[in-house]
């Protein structure tokens, strides 16, 4: 049995940029519940998030930093927008056993996401 090594950082612990760690058990999407936060960085935090709508199934949520802060007080470009969507799409139609397989993106009012497969294992560090 492998375990998965998890950056150690708690709910509501501020972090790069002024960013807070959403609270464990949110509901995102309607559809996804926040288990564990796996890390952050530069670009956004990412989450060990089970889907209400694939059995509980465990996956990946990546929060977008760029996207993160209130979306009314965040100018984003449409070109920004649909440079987001277009690198969601095309990450999606990858099918590779080298490569993790993305699920889907959103956009959950302020919360821009990517979901992705949850593969446990060790740390590549």
């Amino acid at each position: 049995m492998t375990s998965t090594k998890v950056q150690a950082l708690n709910v509501g612990q501020t972090l790069h940029g002024g960013r807070t760690i959403m609270s464990l058990h949110s509901l995102i999407y309607n559809r996804y519940k926040v288990e564990k936060v796996l890390g952050s960085g530069r670009f956004g935090t990412t989450f060990l998030v089970s889907d209400f709508n694939d059995r509980g199934r465990l996956k990946v949520l990546k929060q977008l930093e760029v996207f993160s802060q209130k979306f009314e007080d965040v100018r984003i470009s449409k070109s920004m927008y649909s440079k987001y969507r277009s690198d969601a799409k095309r990450m999606l139609k990858l099918e590779h056993l080298s490569i993790v397989g993305g699920f889907e993106y959103f956009r959950d009012n302020s919360i821009f996401g990517l979901t992705s497969e949850f593969i446990d294992g060790l740390d590549l560090d």
